[in-house]
Parts: C-alpha cells; structure tokens; sequence
C-alpha cells in the first residue's frame, strides 16, 4: 500500500457515525430556508432545489463512506456500538431521512404525481383490512 491509500484506510477506520449529524443540520437549514421564503413571500425556488440536492449528496456520500466502514472495518463499527456516547449518534441515520422527506416535500422542488402511490395506499389497505376483519369474524 502506497502512503495515500494508507491515509485514506486510516480515515475510514476513524470515521464517526455522528457525520451524519450534519446531514439534519442541512435539511434543517433547507426547511427553514424554504418556511422563510414562505413567510417573506419570496420565491427563490432553485435555492431550495439546489439546498435539498446538496443535503441528499452529502447524505448518499456518508452512507457509501460508512458502508465501507462497515465492510472493512466491523471492529471499529462494533466498537461504536458498545460506546456509551458514540452509540447514541446511530439514530442521527433515520432522522436524516425523516429530515430529508419534510426538505424534499417542498412545493417548490418538483416531484413525481403521486397518485399512484396513493391508488397502492388505499389497495393496500382495502386488501389487508379486509383479510384482518374476515379473520375476526365469527
């Protein structure tokens, strides 16, 4: 192994679990960005897309840093989860992606129709409550 490969092995073994605290910090920032815009009555859509974009790269970016880390060096994410304090950062994971959805529900960030999600929601749950009630029906 030449001396960069080296260093960049030796960051990943050291690399917390708490960097993903800076993902809520900047899908906090978009969502506040996003409400004071509503507030104000300004519209400076491109700055909410280009907030939640850089938030979710960042995210994604983390994620593969990790996983790496967690492939390469369990040792050190088992030992993370045995710390007293660095155990509870794993959480910051999901309150990322909670973060991340309230950031991209913005009106002014386009999304797909979501009207076949919602045609699966109520088959779903037409299918499965039906199946639930006939099972409690005597």
């Amino acid at each position: 192994m030449d001396t960069s490969s080296q260093l960049i092995e030796s960051r990943l073994t050291h690399m917390p679990i708490s960097f993903f605290s800076v993902v809520m910090g900047m899908a906090g920032m978009t969502i506040a960005w996003e409400k004071a815009q509503q507030v104000f009555g300004t519209d400076l859509g491109f700055v909410n897309a280009l907030l939640a974009t850089l938030t979710a790269l960042v995210f994604i970016a983390l994620g593969v840093m990790y996983t790496q880390k967690i492939i390469k060096h369990p040792e050190q994410v088992s030992a993370e989860l045995k710390h007293p304090v660095k155990l509870s950062f794993f959480p910051t994971i999901s309150i990322s992606f909670l973060l991340m959805s309230i950031a991209f529900m913005s009106d002014l960030i386009p999304r797909p129709n979501p009207s076949p999600f919602a045609a699966n929601t109520v088959y779903s749950d037409r299918t499965t409550g039906g199946w639930f009630c006939s099972l409690y029906e005597a």
